[in-house]
């Protein structure tokens, strides 16, 4: 339920209304018909009102009446024309202040800039304000790291849900616990089955939850009738990079109090040349590590750590990464391999962890393909005759256990 309401019957009209607030992070509501005009203006939640002279049975007289006996009258002003008693929006930057008057914006100025580079092209507030609007289930589709949640937030403030934004893992039972039907938000909905996606679109379909999706892949062509927004990664848009940095730099300065600094231009472009593979996460947890880490004004290849810098080395990120999986792995079987004692007629410690973490990893990777085989083999980067063989013989270790 927003603070400004639109009244008028032309969508065009409306729509033009509603991407000038969304341009500046505000969000309004429609309404088509006098009555609900009406109802709406009487409304303690209703701040400004923007009535078109060309509604069907517009009455300012009637307005103005109402607003001289209700105890918190929004301010009301009327658009494309006149009507009796009523002042006349003129301009835009009227209409912005105005909307300044009434409500907060949606965003706040670091999520304005931070929505401009966050992939969903050239006009994202009014992009997402007209997925808010359609009653349809949204999925967004984003690699890790582009922010799918978060847009997902955005979606849910521009919408008029009453009740609370609740994001869930889509393998997990969803409960909402009796709130007010708000907004749910399902990460990672290509891991799941076909058939548990179509639960979930009937659960909200039935509760009134509007229901928004985040997906690393393309939908599939059974949810064509959904909205479908993709976030584009930083390697299709290299430009954004030196932009959100920058916009990072700023931020996470002031936030920590440190002195502002700059970036070598010998750094910009081992920045530029990086894939980003983690996004605008990655970005972001880079820049606020050299920002806290480097030495003086300007922030080089010289003045960060290795530790830090060896993030835009790709082999030297795989050997972190892969020796950050080795540990974990170490600290798990640790416990498993002091208590083990060799039985002969049973399975071997080392077959016993091989087959066990092989069955984990074929599992997991069926479950995220939602049990497509071929998918899984893909993923896995083996032969599909391949997977198949191994289930068969982890089936068998299986029956043998």
């Amino acid at each position: 339920m927003h603070n400004i309401v639109i009244a008028t019957a032309d969508e065009n009209l409306g729509a033009r209304l509603l991407g000038r607030l969304a341009s500046r992070g505000y969000a309004a509501e429609f309404c088509a018909t006098w009555a609900d005009t009406l109802v709406r203006s009487t409304r303690k939640t209703t701040r400004l009102l923007l009535v078109d002279s060309d509604l069907p049975g517009a009455s300012g007289p009637l307005l103005r009446e109402m607003g001289e006996v209700l105890p918190s009258a929004p301010i009301i002003r009327t658009i494309r024309g006149a009507l009796p008693h009523l002042e006349q929006l003129e301009t835009t930057e009227e209409l912005l202040a105005l909307a300044s008057a009434a409500t907060p914006p949606i965003l706040d100025e670091y999520e304005q800039r931070l929505l401009e580079h966050a992939g969903l092209g050239p006009e994202p507030m009014a992009t997402l304000h007209a997925a808010a609007r359609n009653p349809m289930p949204v999925l967004f589709e984003g690699e890790r790291g582009t922010g799918k949640e978060w847009v997902a937030g955005i979606v849910h403030r521009l919408s008029e849900a009453r009740g609370p934004f609740i994001s869930h893992n889509p393998v997990d039972d969803i409960t909402v616990h009796g709130a007010t039907p708000g907004t749910l938000y399902l990460a990672n909905v290509d891991m799941v089955s076909a058939g548990r996606i179509d639960e979930m679109a009937a659960f909200a379909q039935a509760t009134g939850w509007k229901l928004l999706t985040g997906s690393r892949r393309p939908p599939e062509t059974r949810l064509a009738s959904w909205t479908h927004l993709r976030l584009r990664p930083l390697r299709e848009r290299p430009k954004d990079i030196r932009s959100l940095a920058r916009l990072y730099l700023e931020t996470w300065s002031d936030r920590l109090g440190l002195p502002r600094r700059r970036v070598h231009h010998t750094l910009w472009k081992l920045m530029e040349r990086h894939a980003w593979p983690g996004n605008q996460r990655e970005l972001e947890t880079f820049v606020v590590q050299a920002v806290t880490s480097a030495q003086g004004v300007m922030i080089s290849r010289g003045s960060l750590p290795h530790a830090v810098l060896s993030r835009l080395d790709p082999a030297a990120r795989e050997a972190r990464e892969t020796r950050a999986f080795e540990e974990m792995v170490e600290e798990r079987l640790r416990p498993l391999v002091a208590r083990y004692e060799p039985d002969p007629g049973g399975h071997t410690l080392y077959m016993m962890v091989i087959n066990a973490t092989e069955q984990a990893l074929l599992r997991l990777a069926l479950q995220r393909t939602g049990g497509n085989q071929k998918a899984a083999a893909i993923l896995l980067g083996i032969a599909r005759n391949t997977l198949r063989s191994r289930l068969d013989r982890l089936e068998r270790w299986e029956d043998e256990a």
